[in-house]
């Protein structure tokens, strides 16, 4: 137990010489490696993005089956998420050469 504790001291203590802008903590887990899964759900819909399916496991389904006594690790597989970044020149604010408009439609397109 004095390990767990150790190692989450250390996360706790460089979190804050990390990146800001990082998408999630460093965290840890306590698992054999050697262990085999032993349940592997498969999920679908006809009506729905594999987005949201991919939403609905990560937020409802992975959270819950993690709370049964004895199970070490839940891990989704397959996600499609979408992200955009976009990095403005601050010059073109400054100077009115760009508005929020502009931008707005160049990525909707």
């Amino acid at each position: 137990m004095l390990l767990q504790q150790d190692v989450q001291a250390a996360i706790s203590k460089s979190a804050r010489q990390l990146p800001r802008d990082m998408p999630s903590p460093p965290s840890y887990q306590k698992v054999n490696p050697a262990d085999q899964p032993v349940i592997y759900l498969a999920l679908n819909s006809q009506s729905l993005p594999l987005s949201d399916v991919n939403e609905y496991a990560d937020t409802i389904i992975a959270p819950r089956i993690s709370m049964i006594d004895g199970v070490a690790q839940v891990q989704v597989f397959g996600s499609q998420k979408y992200a955009v970044r976009v990095q403005l020149d601050p010059q073109a604010w400054q100077t009115g050469r760009s508005d929020l408009m502009e931008v707005s439609a160049a990525l909707g397109n």
